[in-house]
């Protein structure tokens, strides 16, 4: 935001009139950047390495694939197939792209969660095989007049689940994204003692 008239959008530093309201600024990053409810189309300007590349980006995310599966046989006769002069990434620079991918995105959903009312669910699980603990959390909101839902933390947990320690949790992961505490109308959580008296906790 430069004032209160217009603003800058942080991927291509257009500035936009707003007039007091965010519909220039969600039909830019609509059009322009294709930010949609489903994220199929980021990315897709630019050359056709480009395209490519971010599509490969956006299966490996979507699907949860490993990022190695740019180094499986069967990968590379499809790309070799459809796509013959586009040199195949290594594992190594997707994982360095899906990083960077993630941080532009959280940055344009921070935006537009700004200033928005919703609810928040949370829940702790574990992995049986890593013995790993994790606290995943998640905003639910209206955006262009549907639902949407978006997973703002999946947090590992390093220490004993008190409440005190999830409510903690909690409130960094709300501080990083932005979100104000009486923008919170609910918080639903498993049945959990600890669970749920981290909520009232917070």
């Amino acid at each position: 935001k430069i004032d209160g008239n217009s603003a800058k959008c942080n991927i291509c530093d257009k500035v936009l009139k707003t007039a007091g309201n965010t519909t220039n600024m969600k039909d830019h990053l609509r059009s322009l950047h294709k930010i949609n409810q489903n994220m199929a189309e980021y990315g897709t300007d630019g050359n056709k390495s480009k395209r490519i590349n971010d599509a490969i980006i956006y299966m490996i995310s979507k699907d949860v694939q490993p990022f190695s599966i740019v180094e499986n046989k069967g990968f590379i006769h499809l790309m070799n197939t459809v796509a013959p002069r586009n040199k195949i990434p290594s594992r190594y620079l997707i994982t360095k792209w899906v990083d960077e991918k993630f941080l532009e995105m959280k940055e344009v959903w921070k935006r537009l969660l700004n200033g928005k009312t919703l609810t928040l669910t949370m829940d702790v699980w574990s992995d049986q095989m890593s013995m790993r603990s994790y606290l995943g959390i998640t905003a639910h909101f209206q955006l262009e007049l549907e639902k949407t839902s978006l997973t703002i933390g999946v947090l590992e947990l390093s220490e004993r689940h008190r409440s005190v320690y999830l409510t903690e949790m909690l409130e960094s992961c709300c501080k990083d994204w932005h979100i104000e505490k009486e923008l919170v109308t609910a918080v639903v959580t498993e049945n959990g003692a600890n669970v749920v008296k981290a909520v009232d906790l917070g």
